[in-house]
């Protein structure tokens, strides 16, 4: 009852904008399941996945690239967990830390490389270069995680639903292996990785451009055929 009352308020002002733009595919191959695909307001539109990044022709490596992010206490819950853990681990590793505007590091160890933050280029670069990614289940990171088309483990945030969601429902349509933080292993987390059968998302990440242009032009553009009129 509470949630349709939230839905039907936030439908109510949504409808005083022309559009109400969703980054997401509106076929069942889509990213965001039923966060972006059930009942939604008349004027909502899909304009395809978004992402900062593209893929490279670089040939990816044996790195193992983990992405920290999110809020305390948690990001700092995982990178604890993080340090114990790859204190075992052989092989090149870089843990990008999440804290723009911070300047110290954790002591460097072997083939541990920590940096606290990459600007957007660096990043792709990285990603690009990465044999697998462990990352958040965020929605920016699982679009670009898409448009570069790498094998990732997702670790969602705890306490964050629509992370925890997204996780296990990229899990089940064998997009990435999810593991809960209160529970991650590393050694099973690549374990799984190297055994899982990963399926590229077939999303184009060119649609926007085409609305955009539509947009501007002043054509009419036809709603979400799921629409809650």
């Amino acid at each position: 009852m509470v949630d349709r009352i939230i839905r039907h308020l936030n439908h109510r002002l949504i409808r005083n904008f022309t559009y109400c733009w969703i980054p997401d595919d509106p076929t069942e191959e889509n990213l965001s399941g039923e966060l972006s695909h059930g009942c939604l307001p008349p004027n909502a539109l899909f304009i395809g996945p978004l992402s900062r990044l593209k893929p490279l022709e670089a040939t990816a490596g044996r790195l193992l690239l983990i992405l920290i992010s999110g809020p305390e206490p948690q990001r700092t819950s995982f990178e604890t967990l993080l340090q114990v853990q790859l204190k075992n681990h052989e092989g090149e590793v870089v843990v990008v830390r999440g804290l723009p505007g911070h300047h110290r590091l954790p002591d460097p160890s072997g083939q541990l490389t920590w940096i606290n933050h990459l600007a957007a280029t660096d990043l792709e670069g990285l990603i690009n270069k990465a044999g697998l990614v462990i990352c958040r289940a965020g929605y920016s990171t699982i679009m670009d995680l898409a448009r570069t088309q790498k094998r990732a483990v997702l670790v969602p945030t705890p306490g964050q639903t629509e992370q925890l969601y997204l996780a296990g429902y990229l899990m089940e349509r064998l997009w990435f292996p999810a593991f809960r933080q209160e529970t991650f292993s590393l050694p099973e987390a690549i374990k799984t990785a190297e055994a899982f059968p990963y399926k590229n998302a077939s999303i184009s990440f060119n649609r926007h451009r085409e609305v955009i242009r539509r947009f501007v032009s002043g054509e009419t553009i036809p709603s979400s055929q799921n629409a809650e009129e």
